[in-house]
């Protein structure tokens, strides 16, 4: 994988841990596995992502500027209402 892949994988890794730590009190209450939810919160970003790029001519995920744009504003909350 190309260097720009893995700054991508690590900005989406980082975009979930601050989700999840939104809601930590919550999840160690209910007793979510961490792990679990890490993988689907990060499976629903991507998916997020590739339709926002899919949706712009011309645009490819791998070249999607939407990472960087949402990690800047704070992108925290942005998927929650689909998977809670």
């Amino acid at each position: 994988a190309a260097p720009d892949e893995f700054l991508r994988e690590a900005r989406i890794n980082d975009e979930v841990r601050v989700i999840l730590e939104t809601y930590s009190d919550e999840m160690q209450r209910t007793g979510v596995n961490y792990q679990e939810m890490f993988r689907k919160v990060k499976n629903e970003l991507v998916r997020k992502y590739k339709r926002r790029c899919e949706s712009q001519p011309g645009a490819l995920f791998a070249g999607c500027p939407i990472l960087s744009r949402s990690l800047r504003k704070g992108g925290g909350g942005v998927i929650l209402g689909s998977w809670r």
